[in-house]
């Protein structure tokens, strides 16, 4: 799969990307706001790969490598898809060399495009973690509705963090793009 942008692309991964997402993602910071572990492992990318294809053949999650110049700076993801609620989960990071370019907000709005067209989806959730301010204001600026905020919700290297809820339904999409 393939979604094309302006200054990047979104696409299905393969066991050619390994070493340009390992060289990304091991960043401590990327994994300060996210899932993914620290220090990242050497063979984490490629068992990360193999998830991903069975997902999007099980059409249970699309996570999709953020593209720019022929290389995979980062991840964008609808997951936890569900067919009868019509609802996905919405994460993503990008590689630190690549921040505040104006790739990880064409991202999101490219597979918000899909969830809402493609897959014919009523809501995308999104989670930032207290305090990526970064994120929040991005997700904001995008226009997706604060939902409320899941307190101590997750332990991160001997500390709680909050975690801020937030959602766009199919007719704000509308309204919106």
């Amino acid at each position: 799969m393939i979604i094309n942008g302006e200054k990047i692309n979104l696409r299905s991964l393969t066991l050619l990307d390994a070493d340009s997402l390992y060289e990304n993602v091991k960043d401590k910071e990327i994994a300060e706001f996210t899932t993914v572990p620290h220090p990242y492992p050497k063979d984490g990318a490629k068992e990360f790969i193999e998830i991903t294809q069975k997902q999007a053949k099980d059409e249970t999650g699309y996570q999709l490598g953020i593209e720019f110049e022929g290389k995979i700076i980062g991840m964008i993801s609808l997951m936890s898809v569900s067919k009868v609620h019509k609802n996905a989960n919405l994460g993503y990071w990008l590689g630190k060399k690549f921040w505040k370019r104006g790739f990880t907000s064409e991202a999101v709005k490219l597979i918000l495009k899909f969830g809402f067209i493609d897959l014919k989806l009523e809501k995308i959730s999104v989670t930032a973690r207290h305090p990526n301010e970064a994120s929040i204001n991005l997700i904001k600026k995008i226009g997706f509705v604060y939902e409320g905020t899941a307190r101590k919700d997750n332990f991160k290297w001997g500390k709680w963090t909050d975690h801020l809820n937030f959602s766009m339904l199919r007719e704000e999409y509308d309204n919106l793009f």
